[in-house]
């Protein structure tokens, strides 16, 4: 555990093909070395393949109320830094433009690092 407020921390987005099971950061890159060397936070959100990480309107009849904007930019912020030694500085990264996967990630993007800013 570090001293609070030390960290800054790094959110990294699936795109559209999200998995339940693991992050495409995880499957797909060396996540793990790069991270182990920098003084960063570093949350791999799991799951929400399609959702855009939006605040849904409709309610959906098997999943319900789908909140991934609040959850990532109001919700889970103050969590990890209290936990974590964060200190409020963050940044927001998806897969490439140059994959399918990439676009959808990058509205992902767009939306929480707007959000983000405005929290």
């Amino acid at each position: 555990m570090h001293a609070a407020g030390t960290r800054p921390t790094l959110y990294l987005l699936d795109g559209a093909e999200a998995h339940d099971e693991e992050s495409g950061w995880t499957a797909m890159t060396d996540l793990d070395r790069l991270a182990r060397g920098a003084d960063v936070n570093v949350v791999v959100p799991v799951g929400g393949a399609h959702s855009y990480y939006t605040d849904w309107r409709a309610v959906d009849p098997v999943m319900g109320k789908l909140s991934y904007e609040t959850f990532l930019t109001r919700e889970l912020p103050p969590l990890i830094d209290g936990r974590l030694g964060g200190n409020g500085v963050n940044a927001v990264a998806d897969p490439p433009l140059e994959t399918v996967q990439g676009m959808f990630g990058e509205f992902g993007t767009l939306v929480c690092t707007s959000m983000m800013g405005s929290a």
